[in-house]
């Protein structure tokens, strides 16, 4: 069964270091692996950095869907579980604190991955550059008041550049207290276009 391999050699006695399940004892979940936290323009260069440190791990099954997660009555469950939330820590720590804060409720570390590349990967490369020369548009834009009215200001004049197709999720942004940040704002929008868009995948051809 893919997933359900021994993690210990043959003697039983120590762990074996070529296992997918191994831990090393200076791992731990906030560790930064890749030299930039991801943000919404160094997509791939982050994702082949930490895809080479998986790969150095014995840890890239995890993501792409080849160790798969183990029933609770598999011996190798507990061992499971403790791989998958180290990956999750691995990755979020090397996120942007926008984009992570997206991935507080998610359950698994191959769900993060594919949700990562379904935000970031070339398919969605139109939508993207919209939102980013909105986003860039409204930076430039500049300003002679306090931080916190700028910081409306900015998240304000973001939003209702955006179409209509966006006023459920400008609703929800401008109800919000405090205001989110202009970074923050982004975030939100691009994490709804990526939710309709899946729902429209979805709906059943006729």
């Amino acid at each position: 069964m893919a997933g359900d391999e021994d993690n210990s050699n043959k003697n039983n006695n120590t762990p074996d270091h070529d296992s997918s399940y191994y831990l090393h004892p200076s791992d731990y979940p906030r560790q930064m692996q890749v030299n930039e936290a991801l943000f919404d323009k160094n997509y791939a260069d982050w994702v082949q950095e930490m895809e080479n440190f998986l790969f150095a791990k014995s840890k890239i099954g995890f993501i792409d869907g080849t160790i798969e997660k183990l029933e609770k009555t598999s011996k190798n469950h507990m061992a499971w579980m403790r791989c998958d939330a180290m990956i999750k820590g691995w990755l979020t720590t090397t996120m942007e604190k926008g984009i992570r804060g997206s991935f507080k409720y998610v359950n698994t570390a191959s769900e993060i991955w594919k949700d990562l590349r379904e935000r970031f990967g070339k398919e969605c490369a139109p939508k993207a550059y919209e939102l980013k020369n909105q986003l860039t548009i409204t930076r430039k834009d500049g300003t002679s008041t306090t931080c916190g009215t700028s910081r409306k200001r900015k998240a304000y004049a973001f939003l209702m550049g955006l179409d209509m197709d966006f006023n459920v999720i400008k609703t929800q942004i401008l109800a919000i207290t405090p205001t989110p940040n202009l970074g923050t704002t982004y975030h939100l929008v691009v994490e709804d276009e990526r939710q309709r868009a899946i729902t429209i995948d979805k709906r059943p051809t006729m």
